[in-house]
């Protein structure tokens, strides 16, 4: 803690406090006056809170951890410890220019968070949630920083229609767990995070309403790579094969015959199209739930074969080969020129 300062409050709804002196602390704190003075009782709430720009959090709630009915006039020890936080990655200017408790700058001026009960579909699970985090197409370490900076507002944080979330005190809503972001279940509920950048699904979990943790179909980012061939060739088109169905239904339709399957998104789109001087194209693919070769071949080894070909000089090119489970595959599609149509 050293040159940190703590803060905390004793009445629910009422303002936060900071601690007199930064560092260790050793500080009395009034509880109860009688009605001869002003009549105060603060013998039923005491939560304090550490939480500094670039550092990890903590939190006491003291009634609930040490299981006491009322404060009473005795020296309670409240361990409160930070570091270092590797995990943001910009400073609070860099989310909002002017201060003003508003994320204004790039794609945080697009992320809210917001307290709205409702169920979400998650792969092929609907499950209950009570935070919903906008991303704004971010990635786990920007949405992370988002949030740290948002629980030290002095201002509502919930994007709501009726919720009031004083960000200094509302609790934490995320961590993370090892290399992956972990949404918490907190007083409000559980915590989901939505818009997250695609290439990112397999690095978060979240945890429901029910304390379950919930996490997104595998999916792996494919990444079609062209060379300059293809790339000068300003109609060049390429697709993506399922080489066979044999993981699958095992029904012949293989590359090469007129019911050869083209490979989807997670949208569903067909990885086909134009390469219109792109040097890398990027799709992502649901290993765990593309089931167009059959029911059985979902989360199995895709074989490939990628086509490519050009109308003014890249010739017919191929590539074949397998597609698992990781986070990136490339498949490179290299096309030499055809001299006779140069």
């Amino acid at each position: 803690m050293n040159t940190d300062t703590a803060y905390f409050f004793q009445l629910i709804g009422g303002s936060t406090s900071d601690v007199l002196s930064s560092g260790p602390v050793n500080q009395a704190i009034r509880i109860f006056s009688d009605v001869i003075d002003d009549n105060i009782d603060l013998r039923n709430v005491f939560k304090i809170y550490l939480r500094e720009p670039g550092k990890t959090y903590a939190y006491y709630d003291l009634i609930e951890e040490q299981e006491i009915t009322q404060l009473t006039y005795k020296k309670y020890t409240l361990p409160l410890t930070n570091r270092l936080d590797a995990n943001i990655i910009n400073t609070d200017i860099q989310i909002d220019a002017n201060s003003d408790g508003t994320a204004d700058v790039g794609i945080y001026a697009g992320m809210t968070i917001t307290v709205f009960p409702s169920s979400v579909t998650i792969g092929t699970s609907t499950t209950p949630f009570s935070i919903s985090i906008d991303a704004n197409g971010g990635t786990i370490n920007q949405v992370y920083t988002f949030i740290q900076w948002a629980l030290r507002q002095s201002v509502n944080i919930d994007n709501g229609p009726s919720s009031s979330l004083l960000g200094l005190i509302a609790e934490e809503m995320v961590l993370f767990n090892g290399s992956k972001l972990r949404t918490l279940r907190n007083n409000i509920g559980g915590v989901v995070i939505n818009n997250i950048a695609t290439s990112e699904f397999n690095k978060i979990e979240f945890t429901n309403d029910n304390g379950n943790i919930i996490t997104y179909p595998f999916r792996t980012t494919i990444q079609l790579i062209f060379n300059e061939v293809l790339r000068n060739d300003v109609n060049s088109k390429y697709v993506l094969f399922f080489t066979n169905d044999d993981a699958g239904d095992n029904t012949s339709r293989d590359f090469g015959t007129s019911n050869a399957i083209v490979i989807r998104d997670v949208n569903n789109a067909e990885i086909r199209g134009t390469v219109s001087g792109t040097n890398v194209i990027t799709v992502s693919y649901d290993y765990d739930g593309n089931i167009q070769r059959g029911n059985a071949s979902a989360g199995v080894v895709v074989q490939y074969t990628a086509i490519a070909i050009g109308r003014t000089n890249a010739k017919y090119t191929i590539s074949s080969g397998e597609i698992i489970r990781t986070d990136i595959n490339t498949i490179n599609l290299n096309s030499v020129l055809d001299v006779f149509r140069t």
